[in-house]
């Protein structure tokens, strides 16, 4: 099986408008400069534990920076 342009598909949110573009900025601007950002991912989801992913996300706490969800494990950005 052949696989031609591969693409990536990152998605994010935040719940605050008011600092959005610093935070674009902050992002684009580190990987830009070679900083590691997937440091910030804290927890990696198989695609069927998708609920579970959800249910981590939209109860936040001190250790969940951001979740990722994976076709299969150890398959994005590491």
């Amino acid at each position: 099986m052949l696989f031609r342009s591969e693409k990536t598909l990152l998605g994010s949110y935040s719940s605050s408008f008011e600092i959005l573009d610093e935070v674009t900025e902050l992002v684009f601007g580190g990987y830009q400069n070679g900083f590691d950002l997937t440091q910030l991912i804290s927890h990696r989801f198989q695609l069927e534990q998708a609920v579970e992913a959800i249910e981590v996300a939209s109860h936040p706490k001190a250790d969940s920076m951001k979740i990722m969800l994976e076709p299969c494990l150890g398959s994005g950005a590491e």
